[in-house]
């Protein structure tokens, strides 16, 4: 699959307190990641899962996704990923340790086990409702410590 180059610049400068805080930029606290392409936004802002708990339980048993976590979430440092105990499909994407796309799975089903490509270093799960693009296309990548308020309402049913 081709790989996606963002432009990570964009991304807040902060204190690190793990690799991919260093490579991605990410503040040492908890906050939240969106991707654009070409101007437009493709993955509005999804929460990092920085804590023990939100690593392990993530999605599990939820009807949907929660609207504290905007459209999905972002586990760096993990190459893995299952949706065992979900309700709902999801896009599961698959970044090296520089954030660049290494592969994406489209409506993913409950009850998958999803191993990312060789080089997989972070991985995020989004809502299907993002019509994402293609993966030869370069995205940029823009973290904020809170979720903005302009999440669109069809992200929180």
């Amino acid at each position: 699959m081709g790989r996606i180059a963002p432009a990570l610049s964009s991304l807040s400068a902060g204190k690190t307190g793990s690799a991919v805080h260093e490579i991605l930029n990410i503040p040492g606290t908890p906050g939240f990641l969106q991707a654009t392409c070409g101007g437009r936004v493709v993955v509005p802002w999804m929460k990092v899962a920085e804590t023990f708990l939100l690593r392990g339980a993530g999605l599990m048993g939820r009807a949907v996704i929660p609207p504290a976590y905007g459209s999905g979430l972002f586990f760096p440092n993990c190459r893995s990923l299952h949706t065992c105990f979900m309700k709902f499909p999801l896009h599961l994407l698959f970044l090296d340790c520089e954030g660049h796309l290494l592969e994406l799975r489209r409506h993913v089903e409950p009850w998958a086990m999803a191993k990312g490509p060789p080089g997989t270093r972070h991985c995020a799960e989004t809502t299907v409702e993002i019509d994402l693009p293609p993966a030869n296309t370069p995205w940029r990548w823009t973290f904020r410590p809170n979720l903005p308020e302009e999440i669109p309402d069809r992200f929180h049913p």
